[in-house]
């Protein structure tokens, strides 16, 4: 158990080490620093064996050799993570293309079968079924799954291709985004999930800016990808040929640009503002993120007039031609009407 728990931490820590020193991340490679890791130990293991002659204090009981492997481990590890992060803090990860090429569907079918013949070995072995491996075939499998439905819903939009069309652009906080979640298990998992529950409860084409950070578009709205250097010029021309602007409450400096450059070209007509559901305001995580008042005073510094008190969870605002603020009505079934009446995008 110890062990699946190490590859689990060692999983989790090598994807907040990708994102940190690359500014992005893969369950693919944080899958193969856990193989590499294991491969590590193995070797460990082996080198430990090899020189227990000369230091036979090493293999004297089990315990010291389990430490011995696990510091040798633990210093080759830290030293390759340390080298690579030098190499990553030279490149510009954001800039390389979305991954694409990985086949989740056969990435599942083969850790099936790796992790079944080490099931069946172990209880060869043993005569023991192992329900902790068991446990982590089956997360690895639904992950690899879910990642190729992802996969599929990578097809690149350039605003040329939007030219005929009606579209709503949601715009909203990536920052938010990664880190308010519904306090719920696996919680952490849900990256993104926001936009999946706002876009569920507008019938409307919806299009929006995808993470520099992901590896795969998230489930939600079409997602638009550019790079950190054009961002700004990219949204403009997305914001100018927009039907509706849809803008989840939000404090990263990237929203805060955008909500000033809305305020200053465009008309109010065109602009909805929307707080977060309640079952992510209840939230421990938004709490500690987000807090209405700082949205309101941020927005007050750029021309807009919001409410100064909490207004409550899912609620719309809107604008009339001299940017007073207008509150519509709040909860899923009336977003969801609202937007299936408004005139001029085209629903689904």
């Amino acid at each position: 158990m110890l062990q699946y728990l190490a590859w689990i931490g060692i999983y989790i820590l090598s994807i907040k080490f990708m994102t940190k020193n690359a500014g992005r991340n893969s369950p693919i490679w944080g899958a193969s620093f856990v193989l590499f890791s294991f491969l590590i130990e193995f070797f460990m293991g082996a080198f430990v064996v090899m020189v227990s002659p000369i230091l036979p204090f090493l293999s004297s009981n089990k315990l010291v050799f389990g430490l011995s492997v696990m510091i040798l481990s633990f210093i080759v590890i830290l030293s390759i993570a340390f080298l690579l992060s030098k190499l990553l803090k030279k490149k510009d990860l954001s800039k390389i293309s979305k991954e694409t090429s990985i086949n989740y569907k056969l990435t599942a079918i083969i850790l099936g079968i790796i992790g079944l013949s080490m099931l069946f070995m172990i209880y060869i072995m043993t005569n023991k079924f192992d329900s902790w491996l068991m446990s982590l075939i089956f997360l690895a499998v639904a992950q690899s799954l879910q990642l190729e439905k992802r996969k599929k819903l990578n097809k690149e939009i350039k605003i040329n291709d939007l030219k005929n069309q009606d579209y709503l652009l949601f715009l909203r906080d990536f920052h938010g985004e990664n880190n308010i979640k519904i306090d719920k298990v696996f919680s952490w998992a849900e990256k993104g999930d926001i936009d999946k529950y706002i876009s569920s409860l507008i019938p409307s084409k919806i299009i929006s800016f995808g993470n520099p950070e992901d590896y795969l578009p998230n489930f939600g709205s079409t997602k638009v990808y550019t790079d950190n250097e054009s961002w700004k010029e990219t949204i403009k021309e997305y914001i100018i040929n927009s039907k509706k602007i849809l803008i989840l409450e939000g404090l990263s400096e990237g929203l805060i640009w955008e909500l000033k450059y809305i305020r200053e070209n465009i008309s109010p007509s065109k602009v909805l503002i929307i707080t977060y559901p309640s079952k992510y305001k209840d939230s421990k995580s938004y709490k500690k993120y987000m807090d209405y008042k700082d949205f309101s005073n941020q927005l007050y510094s750029i021309g807009y007039n919001l409410p100064t008190m909490d207004i409550g969870a899912e609620v719309l605002l809107s604008f009339d031609k001299n940017w007073n603020v207008k509150i519509e009505d709040q909860g899923t079934k009336f977003l969801s009407e609202y937007f299936k009446n408004i005139k001029g995008v085209n629903h689904d």
